[in-house]
């Protein structure tokens, strides 16, 4: 059994990085892998505004494993604070098994030590069985995981609409960025966990590749009501189709066949990269789902957007905007939220008010 050691890594490791996402597949009706080309730290600046990568190594420097603990500023009961992002857990397929995670998480409460955030969010797909009898199992090693609700992940295809809007919509050129964030930081600090951004962090690594221009934007009387962001991320993340299952590689041809005519969006050949934006920040006045619905049909039936298979967004099972998306006849993929503690209290992770929760797609 290979034991190495346990460590911080950095840049000098991104092309083992990069592999071992590579190597890593989502099991499911469609397995995918995520990949971080040309830059794994690149994608990882997306997460938060401080990352932080533990890594098993062999003696001989190989990579055995990893996770990401980043750092984020987000809303909590309605209040700006940092909070915690445990996620990209992944083990290289060659030194799979023995005391790895163990080994790591230990790690990780080390890290935990410094006091920076009260406590984590993590996902773990519905479909990963495997992930989810570990980290749900209670062990000495192990951090406290409190599931709190279900992720649903969209997939809208890009066509036509005949909807008569009720808002007016255009693009985010028509406004300055600092009526867009303001809006934002308003409007999202009514949900748990709903990101905190100011007009600096646009240009930068956080919001690596998104402009306001990128922005589509409901208003009426001249007030802003709604926003949502294309935000392509392909250039630094990519989405590969590994593998169908029986079931889904046979229907596969209608499947694509219906996409023609249909809202279904399209299944590449395994192997190909999925095309597709992330629809971000889907923010409206009082948690509308119309005013959500008539912004996603404006992304729909841009012109631009129609190179893409499709694009997707994510809401809580909690969230009434789940509404505005229906009509778009939407593939739907679900993944589990936990809040992690490594106190192993579980009273400590009960002090939220009721608010919906809301975690940004593009920065998972």
């Amino acid at each position: 059994m290979t034991k190495g050691s346990i460590c911080l890594v950095d840049k000098e490791d991104d092309a083992q990085l990069r592999e071992c996402m590579r190597l890593n597949e989502m099991p499911g009706a469609i397995s995918i892998a995520f990949e971080t080309e040309p830059s794994f730290f690149d994608a990882l600046s997306v997460l938060g505004k401080e990352q932080q990568v533990v890594a098993g190594k062999t003696d001989d420097g190989n990579l055995m494993g990893f996770g990401v603990r980043s750092i984020r500023e987000a809303y909590v009961n309605g209040e700006m604070v940092d909070i915690g992002y445990l996620s990209s857990l992944r083990g290289h397929p060659k030194y799979r098994g023995g005391t790895f995670i163990a080994r790591g998480f230990k790690k990780f409460r080390e890290l935990d030590k410094d006091g920076k955030v009260p406590f984590y969010i993590t996902t773990i797909v519905e479909d990963n069985i495997a992930a989810k009898k570990i980290l749900e199992k209670t062990r000495v090693a192990m951090p406290f995981y409190y599931p709190i609700d279900t992720l649903s992940t969209f997939l809208i295809k890009p066509q036509r609409s005949k909807m008569k809007n009720e808002y007016e919509i255009f693009r985010g050129d028509s406004l300055s960025l600092e009526e867009i964030v303001e809006f934002m930081n308003r409007e999202g600090k009514n949900k748990q966990f709903y990101p905190h951004y100011q007009e600096t962090d646009f240009g930068s690594c956080r919001l690596r590749n998104l402009e306001k221009e990128d922005f589509y934007i409901a208003s009426k009387d001249d007030k802003i009501v709604g926003v949502v962001a294309k935000w392509d991320q392909e250039s630094f993340k990519q989405t590969r189709v590994v593998d169908y299952d029986k079931k889904t590689k046979i229907a596969r041809a209608f499947i694509n066949l219906a996409s023609r005519f249909s809202n279904i969006p399209h299944l590449p050949k395994a192997g190909e990269l999925l095309h597709y934006f992330y629809a971000a920040f889907p923010t409206v006045k009082d948690n509308n789902p119309r005013i959500l619905k008539e912004l996603l049909s404006a992304m729909a039936s841009d012109r631009e957007n129609k190179e893409y298979d499709y694009f997707t967004l994510g809401l809580t099972e909690k969230d009434p905007l789940r509404e505005g998306v229906k009509s778009f006849s939407p593939r739907e993929y679900k993944s589990r939220i936990y809040m992690v503690s490594f106190d192993k209290s579980r009273e400590n992770l009960k002090f939220l008010n009721g608010r919906i929760p809301y975690l940004e797609l593009g920065t998972l």
